[in-house]
């Protein structure tokens, strides 16, 4: 699976944990290379490796807006 498409998932996974999300099967819908199990499978490895997943993917969103704003700079040069 890409990185996006993973980041994807894990982003819906997580806000169906908060309860902000489409059910298990939306997600399923939203993610159709995936198997309803492969969407069971993921949410289980989420709740069980939350604390790593949020922080690589807080680090992932710093990493991007620092290398946005670099482009934007060297853009105005």
């Amino acid at each position: 699976m890409c990185q996006t498409c993973f980041e994807g998932l894990v982003k819906s996974i997580i806000a169906l944990n908060k309860g902000e999300a489409r059910q298990r099967r939306g997600i399923a819908q939203s993610f159709p290379v995936l198997s309803l199990e492969q969407v069971y499978g993921a949410i289980a490895f989420y709740l069980a490796n939350h604390s790593g997943i949020d922080t690589y993917l807080t680090k992932a969103e710093v990493s991007f807006e620092s290398l946005r704003q670099a482009a934007t700079i060297l853009k105005r040069d």
